[in-house]
């Protein structure tokens, strides 16, 4: 799915307006992110998706809504949440102030009346401008439109686009001023966080604004492993892998990950806590689990193991430019005192997936990452970080099994496990 067919999956039109979907851990609901103002009468509610099928026929979607909208407790906050039954493969949006994202390259998405009763769906690129009264956020749309030509947008998201991955940072509330009185296509900006209040003001009936594999594991177990370069027994050895992580997806969840280690142990630094929503991170921890729960002798993981695992085994994550060897410099100044000597570090990057090079030696470490030793935050038994921690790509867990494809050319069902468990000795 490319980004503008994500941008139009996550928008619909709310009554005259427009609003965001957006898919959290609550299993039977979607929550829909709009403006107060489109639900002037809490009776009389419609929510439409207006999407395009495989051959850019028009489908029109009518969301069955459940119970009334909640609505921010300041009134001079225009922003409200309603729940419809739940909306399947919806893409995973991130949530991120617009501080760490500069000021361009955003998009308003949403329904405008003068697209008429069709395919009324548009995006308008916008720039941040700056706060406003009450913590609005002020934006400019570019090019300039009058007020006319964005009427229904106001409750649609506004977004920015990384890596492919649909970035949240706010609602549109309205124009800022009228077009008689100024003309400068500015609109006011809901920011996310209004939306948060909303939640945990509501925290009994309403689910975290977290992507929904932040609650459970099974979301994404399919895209561990996928294996693409393994010609022989790739649907055995994936099937193995899987059961292994569903073993134990049921006791641990990323949330309960995020809880016991906290943000910052999990990002590289200067990497933004926002990233903490990124589906390849979890993806890549889970990848990493399933490897130690193979090479674990008895029982299933548990959230203790988690705790423990940091002292041997530790997985950071950081967004590059083209390649992961970028992020060294940085990893090396991040906080690796909790690693005993000859623990591992896997990286994980939401680009450059699957490296040709998944690790590097000392030396090669030494001078890419240009940092004096003695400025390396590491635990005392550390005497010389280079040596004393392996550093690797997570892919290099895929690609030694892809390697090592001889090793499987017998396996079959009857004994894939014992050959699984040879090999995860030597990678974990």
């Amino acid at each position: 799915m490319n980004i503008d067919d994500a941008f139009r999956n996550l928008t619909v039109k709310v009554n005259n307006g427009s609003g965001c979907l957006f898919q959290t851990g609550d299993e039977e609901h979607t929550y829909v992110l709009t403006a107060r103002h489109n639900l002037v009468d809490t009776n009389s509610i419609e929510i439409k998706r207006i999407l395009l099928d495989h051959d850019s026929c028009l489908t029109v979607e009518t969301l069955d809504i459940i119970g009334e909208p909640y609505f921010h407790d300041d009134i001079n906050i225009d922003a409200a949440i309603c729940k419809v039954k739940k909306v399947t493969n919806l893409p995973y949006i991130k949530k991120c102030d617009f501080n760490s994202l500069g000021k361009e390259d955003f998009y308003l998405c949403g329904h405008p009346e003068v697209r008429g009763a069709g395919d009324s769906f548009r995006l308008n690129k916008l720039n941040i401008l700056n706060s406003r009264e009450f913590g609005y956020i002020e934006g400019e749309l570019t090019p300039v439109v009058n007020q006319d030509e964005v009427s229904g947008q106001s409750g649609g998201g506004i977004f920015y686009e990384k890596n492919g991955t649909p970035i949240l940072i706010g609602i549109q509330k309205g124009m800022a001023i009228d077009d008689e009185v100024e003309a400068l296509s500015r609109i006011r900006i809901l920011p996310y966080k209004f939306f948060d209040d909303i939640v945990n003001k509501n925290s009994d009936d309403l689910s975290k604004l977290s992507p929904s594999f932040l609650a459970s594991f099974n979301e994404i177990i399919k895209s561990t492993y996928t294996l693409n370069n393994l010609p022989i027994k790739k649907e055995l050895i994936q099937s193995e892998l899987h059961a292994n992580a569903q073993s134990f997806t049921d006791s641990i969840s990323p949330r309960d990950i995020l809880n016991c280690l906290g943000f910052g142990k999990l990002l590289i630094k200067d990497e933004p806590q926002s990233s903490i929503y990124d589906s390849q991170l979890w993806i890549g921890m889970l990848e990493l689990l399933i490897m130690i729960q193979i090479n674990k002798n008895t029982g299933l993981l548990s959230i203790d193991d988690i705790s423990n695992m940091n002292k041997k085994t530790k997985l950071m994550f950081g967004t590059v430019v083209s390649s992961w060897h970028e992020l060294i410099s940085s990893l090396y100044q991040s906080d690796l005192t909790e690693l005993d000597k000859g623990g591992k570090i896997f990286v994980v990057t939401p680009n450059d997936t699957t490296p040709l090079v998944t690790s590097y030696n000392p030396d090669i470490l030494m001078n890419i990452a240009n940092v004096s030793p003695k400025n390396i935050k590491v635990g005392h038994a550390i005497t010389s970080p280079f040596k004393d921690i392996e550093l690797r790509h997570i892919y290099d867990l895929q690609k030694t099994l892809i390697e090592n494809m001889n090793n499987f050319i017998n396996a079959d069902a009857g004994n894939i496990e014992d050959l699984l468990k040879n090999e995860a000795k030597n990678i974990v």
